[in-house]
């Protein structure tokens, strides 16, 4: 029976128990599993023929090819900018070096690469340098106004459109944050143009609301201006995590290089934050309409969390006291109320959160912000795909999550259980400490396997384009922002554990 139709015989499976959504607990599957293990055996006998005309993809090595220089790799191209969305803006500089499309068919599907043990992720310097490749393809995918190709499909050689102002700010967080290890002035310029393009969608916040109205008549009674607001929007929409992840951005760009060109903006985008907040720690709005500023009932999982980052980052920035204050009562009632009633089965794996929870420690140490980063870090680490829990086939997804699983998942949980494993090892549970390492290892040797590099990409209209780029997954082409932005960080928070700690 060949790869894919095992994964066709398990999947069916493997969704009922372990769907996002699914309410059976996890713990069944790992009792289930032995026995269907022993069905897919059964059913190896029963081979699958190809489809007509198929041939067989070759293993490919994930070793990543050092003589190739991605910021001068550019793709060839025939077709015209015309044939990209509105919305992305492509130049055809070179320096420029963003993907372009080219018309034609699909080639064939990428593979899953080899086996893990032919890398090493404990190494710091592999680490590094899996980083810099992703921020190569970031800063290729830089358009010359700083909007990035968002979505880029490899197989054939196309940006297929969309775009997400908050992602377009995480990944340019990921960049700056990559600028700091690398030095390097094509990640920085590829990072400012971003910043650039991000401010052009930012503005003065809609409303009045009830939100900003209190401050407005403050301001008011004490005959000096209201205080500046700014917010990220598009589309008509203001975002809670918007907001946040621009703050973010502007500061690690303050840190990164030592200017605060953009602290002021950092700080307006900052005040709309705590306005939408309650007295009790709660963020009450997580999105907004543009003109009325009539509050949405959407609720994200993870707002919330890049808020308080957000209010911590800048708190490090300039020492204003009320940014620690309003991340310490939204700490609270997260712990408190939205979580403290939640099952660990059923705690969302929340990496922003425990990003915010390690500098919360740092600033206003309380044992409360070390247990619930623990109680997360065993939510996750339980979840975590093991060699023991996987079929024939699947050998390739362990260290990963869900089933099949992806880059991102993979490269969120890392980044959250990296910033939470100083803070566990300094509490003193060394047992704890141990498995987030070990499960950052697993984790990071997936999400290695999913990074475009020449073998991967051979057979693709235009190979440079996509090396460096993080998949979708093992079977995907599609590279997105996103994608890239996450394994950008995950792997630069663990090759900091791995150097902190001794094991690099």
């Amino acid at each position: 029976m060949n790869r894919p139709a095992q994964r066709a015989a398990s999947r069916g499976i493997h969704r009922l128990f372990d769907s996002p959504t699914s309410r059976v607990p996890r713990r069944a599957l790992r009792a289930f599993v032995p026995c269907a293990f022993v069905l897919t055996i059964f059913l190896s006998g029963c081979q699958v023929p190809p489809p007509p005309g198929a041939t067989a993809v070759p293993t490919l090595s994930p070793f990543r090819d050092p003589s190739v220089d991605l910021r001068t790799a550019t793709p060839s191209s025939s077709s015209s900018r015309d044939a990209l969305p509105t919305d992305t803006d492509v130049s055809s500089r070179p320096e420029a070096g963003n993907p372009e499309p080219t018309t034609g068919s699909p080639t064939q599907p990428p593979s899953e690469g080899a086996a893990a043990a032919s890398f090493d992720p404990a190494d710091p310097d592999t680490l590094l340098a899996a980083a810099r490749r992703g921020g190569d393809y970031l800063t290729r995918a830089t358009g010359p106004e700083g909007r990035y190709t968002y979505r880029y499909r490899a197989a054939t050689n196309e940006s297929v459109g969309g775009y997400n102002i908050l992602r377009h700010a995480g990944t340019t967080f990921s960049l700056l944050q990559l600028f700091r290890e690398t030095r390097d002035p094509l990640h920085l310029a590829a990072g400012e143009r971003a910043i650039e393009a991000l401010l052009a969608a930012t503005g003065p916040c809609p409303g009045p609301t009830g939100f900003i109205a209190p401050a407005e008549a403050a301001a008011a009674a004490a005959g000096i201006a209201p205080p500046r607001l700014l917010c990220v929007a598009e589309d008509g929409e203001v975002k809670l995590g918007g907001n946040a992840l621009a703050v973010v951005a502007l500061v690690e760009h303050a840190e990164a290089t030592g200017s605060r060109r953009f602290v002021a903006e950092a700080q307006a985008l900052a005040r709309w934050i705590v306005a939408v907040q309650s007295a009790e720690g709660e963020f009450v709005v997580h999105k907004i309409t543009e003109p009325d500023g009539n509050p949405t009932d959407f609720v994200s999982g993870y707002y919330p969390g890049e808020a308080l980052l957000a209010l911590l980052r800048l708190y490090e920035l300039d020492g204003d006291r009320a940014w620690l204050d309003a991340a310490e009562r939204g700490g609270r009632w997260l712990i408190d109320v939205r979580d403290g009633t939640v099952a660990d089965d059923d705690l969302a794996h929340d990496h922003w959160l425990l990003y915010a929870l390690a500098r919360l420690h740092r600033h206003a140490p309380d044992p409360v912000w070390v247990a619930h980063a623990s109680r997360l870090s065993r939510a996750i680490l339980d979840a975590q795909l093991r060699p023991n829990q996987l079929f024939p086939g699947e050998e390739l997804w362990a260290g990963g999550w869900y089933r099949p699983p992806r880059s991102t998942p993979a490269a969120t949980r890392s980044e959250g259980l990296a910033s939470a494993w100083a803070m566990i090892r300094e509490s003193g549970d060394d047992a704890l400490a141990d498995a987030v390492l070990n499960g950052l290892l697993r984790a990071a040797a997936y999400q290695l396997r999913t990074q475009v590099d020449i073998a991967t990409a051979t057979g693709w209209p235009a190979p440079a384009a996509a090396v460096g780029g993080f998949r979708r997954d093992l079977d995907s082409d599609e590279i997105r922002i996103d994608y890239v932005q996450h394994n950008i960080s995950a792997l630069l928070l663990l090759r900091e554990v791995l150097l902190v700690s001794g094991r690099g």
